[in-house]
């Protein structure tokens, strides 16, 4: 039997959250694992949820700092959990997190480090909608709001160049190449699978022209379109900058792929009406 009450709860949308702070408020310590720089989930790039149309910024913010204060919440940011092993009341888990390459201490948020940066890249985030910085964070407002260095797209680590520019502009000293990835050994009682959903890909979008008809938008994408933290500032304009007279939704498209029809996927439409109604009302 394990020695720990200790929880692993992986993924920090808004059921990790939610879980974490559970265990929290019973007295349990807990490690938070997400694979991105921030916590939130698919929440965070939605501006309302439906039904009832209520401000998800106003809903998700107070469990995110909520989370981000908690001392018996540890969240493991730029982590992935690469193995597991044990049975219940006793799991050794190996976690993997990345160097971020900034201090969250010293680093206040002030945007100064990716101004200065040389790269641009498209930012996955946005669903490419927009680009971002080589060091960076999603979007703004999101939480924790300290940016991390992409290695892959870094020209200091991708080519190997001498740029120092984020450093260089950072007055707090908060950017540290010295900084190293980490493996995380952790014993722990149980653990909580919370690893959300994401849009379903491949030739259930090509068919109907999503990468090839610039009009064509995923509903995540649409979400960010509306969103005032998005790539558009929360203006319904199409990627060539025009504003759309007419729109036609179609949903269900996974049903033959996925084997059912999810009501939720049903209803999703519903929340988009209320978009254009609010943005374009004069809109067919």
């Amino acid at each position: 039997m394990s020695t720990t009450d200790e929880v692993l709860v992986i993924g920090a949308g808004v059921a990790g959250l939610e879980a974490s702070l559970l265990l929290a408020s019973a007295g349990r310590k807990c490690y938070l694992v997400e694979k991105t720089s921030v916590i939130g989930g698919m929440l965070i790039k939605c501006e309302d949820v439906f039904a009832n149309m209520e401000c998800a910024t106003c809903m998700i913010a107070p469990r995110q700092q909520a989370v981000l204060q908690n001392d018996l919440i540890e969240v493991l940011t730029l982590s992935e959990v690469t193995g597991l092993e044990g049975s219940t009341g006793s799991f050794h888990a190996h976690v993997r997190q990345k160097a971020s390459f900034v201090d969250p201490v010293a680093c206040i948020g002030c945007a100064a480090c990716f101004e200065a940066c040389p790269v641009s890249i498209p930012n996955e985030f946005e669903l490419n909608l927009s680009e971002r910085k080589a060091i960076s964070v999603p979007c703004p407002g999101a939480l924790p709001n300290v940016p991390w260095v992409d290695t892959a797209h870094c020209v200091r680590f991708a080519k190997g160049e001498e740029c120092s520019a984020c450093q260089e502009a950072c007055v707090f000293e908060a950017v540290d190449f010295t900084q190293e990835d980490r493996e995380l050994d952790l014993e722990v009682a149980a653990v909580i699978v919370a690893t959300g959903f994401d849009v379903m890909r491949g030739p259930v979008l090509e068919r109907l022209g999503h990468g090839t008809i610039p009009g064509v938008y995923t509903a995540t994408e649409f979400e960010r379109l509306f969103a005032s933290n998005g790539p558009t500032e929360g203006e319904l304009v199409l990627r060539d900058g025009r504003v759309p007279e007419s729109a036609a939704m179609i949903h269900c498209t996974g049903r033959d792929e996925a084997g059912y029809c999810s009501p939720v996927g049903t209803m999703y439409p519903l929340k988009f009406i209320h978009y254009f109604e609010k943005k374009l009302p004069e809109a067919s």
